[in-house]
C-alpha cells in the first residue's frame, strides 16, 4: 500500500465484492478462515466436551447449539489426558452424529511450541484442516504465554499459519481467578492474566461459567447443579446483533452440552 493512494469507494466495494466470499463456519460465531476463537472458562468447567462437540458439529456439518455450521474437515490437537480416554469419549460422542464422520481427525500428542520444524510438524499434521482445535493454547505458546510480547508473537505466527492454510483455529484456554469461588463475567477475559491479548485478537470469544446460585422464594439459597452452566458470547465480532447467555446442560449419557428448557 505504500505509495499508493486509497481507491475511491465505488472501485473499493467493486474490488471487495469480486473478491471469492467465505461462508461462516459456524453462524455469527466463526467467520470463515483466516479466523479463531477463544474457548475458554476455569478448569474442568466442560471445555474438552465442548471443543469436541463443535469439531463433531463441523465434521458432520450438523449445528452447533442451534447455530448453523459448514462442513469442514477438523483436527484435533490434545496435550493432556489420555489417547484412552479421548477414544472412550469420541466413541460416545460419535453416537449423536451422522456417521461415518471421516473428516474429524484427533490425537493426543506431547507438548510442542509453535516455533520452527514444530509449525511445519502441525502444517503436516493438519493438512487439509479447515479448523484446528488446540486443547489448552498455553502449551502451543512458545516462552511466557501470559507475557503480552511472548502472546502478541505467537499469535503473529498464528495468523501467517493461517492465511497460508487457509485455516481457522480454535483454542481453550484456562482462566484463573484468585478466589476460585467468585465467578467469571464475560468481561474478565480482557482483564484476567493470561487471557487479555488472546481474547482482544480473537474473532470470536466464549466464555462457560457456573450458573450463579439462585434464591428459594422462601429464603436461603438454592443448591447449584455442577451439570448446570452458562454459554457467555464475550465477543462475537461478526454476528448481527449481541448474543445472549446461553443456559446449558452436560447431558452425561450422551456427553453433549444441550440447551436448557426455559
Amino acid at each position: 500500500m505504500a505509495g499508493k493512494m486509497l481507491d475511491p469507494m465505488d472501485l473499493w466495494l467493486k474490488k471487495v465484492r469480486d473478491e471469492p466470499s467465505t461462508a461462516d463456519l459456524i453462524k455469527e460465531i466463526l467467520a470463515g478462515p483466516p479466523s479463531f476463537m477463544l474457548l475458554a472458562g476455569r478448569p474442568g468447567i466442560g471445555k474438552t466436551n465442548m471443543a469436541l462437540q463443535i469439531g463433531f458439529s463441523l465434521a458432520t456439518g450438523t449445528p452447533f447449539l442451534g447455530f448453523k455450521t459448514s462442513k469442514v474437515r477438523v483436527a484435533y490437537l490434545g496435550f493432556e489426558g489420555s489417547r484412552e480416554k479421548l477414544a472412550d469419549r469420541v466413541e460416545k460422542m460419535s453416537l449423536n452424529f451422522p456417521c461415518p464422520v471421516t473428516l474429524f481427525h484427533l490425537d493426543i500428542i506431547p507438548p510442542l511450541k509453535f516455533k520452527g520444524e514444530n509449525i511445519v510438524q502441525i502444517e503436516e499434521a493438519t493438512r487439509g484442516c479447515g479448523v484446528i482445535i488446540v486443547d489448552p493454547l498455553k502449551y502451543l505458546v512458545p516462552g511466557n504465554y501470559i507475557q503480552p510480547n511472548d502472546a502478541l508473537a505467537f499469535l503473529t505466527d498464528v495468523r501467517n499459519f493461517m492465511k497460508k492454510n487457509t485455516s481457522s483455529f480454535i483454542f481453550c484456554h484456562h482462566i484463573r481467578k484468585p478466589n476460585p469461588n467468585s465467578l467469571l463475567d464475560p468481561g474478565d477475559l480482557f482483564e484476567a492474566k493470561g487471557a487479555t491479548d488472546y481474547a482482544e485478537a480473537a474473532t470470536s470469544v466464549l466464555l462457560l461459567e457456573r450458573e450463579r446460585q439462585k434464591h428459594y422464594s422462601t429464603g436461603g439459597f438454592a443448591k447449584v447443579n455442577p451439570d448446570d452452566t452458562i454459554l457467555y458470547f464475550s465477543k462475537t465480532r461478526d454476528a448481527i446483533g449481541a448474543l445472549d447467555p446461553m443456559p446449558l446442560h452436560f447431558d452425561r449419557q450422551k456427553l453433549l452440552w444441550v440447551k436448557q428448557e426455559n
